[in-house]
């Protein structure tokens, strides 16, 4: 049986659907899981350039996983880290980036609050 059993019907304008099937694909969801999180009160929030980012931060994990176990199998003595600390470094600004954007064009200063999506 499926989880989702019931149906809501709405109608509304051509150009609201579109308004709304835009923001639903700019958000990675489908129409019904968008819809569900607005009517639920959940907060969608969109990082453009955060795949980037995620990307680089599971290379760096993994570069630090070998050397660790390199380090516990005794093949190294001494790990010369400079390398993964300037990407940390590197992820980091990009992260501060994507804040600082969306801060601004949000119209907000405040580091820890998150929009909820409007018309």
């Amino acid at each position: 049986m499926r989880k989702k059993n019931k149906a809501i019907t709405i109608y509304v304008t051509e150009a609201d659907y579109a308004f709304i099937h835009t923001k639903a694909e700019r958000c990675g969801k489908s129409l019904t899981a968008y819809l569900t999180a607005c009517g639920l009160g959940k907060q969608i929030i969109v990082v453009d350039g955060i795949e980037k980012l995620i990307g680089q931060t599971k290379r760096v994990g993994q570069h630090l996983n070998s050397i660790s176990a390199l380090a516990n199998s005794g093949k190294i003595q001494t790990a010369y880290l400079d390398k993964a600390t300037e990407q940390l470094a590197e992820i980091n600004q990009g992260i501060n980036n994507i804040l600082e954007r969306r801060r601004w064009l949000n119209g907000d200063n405040s580091l820890h609050q998150s929009s909820q999506i409007t018309d």
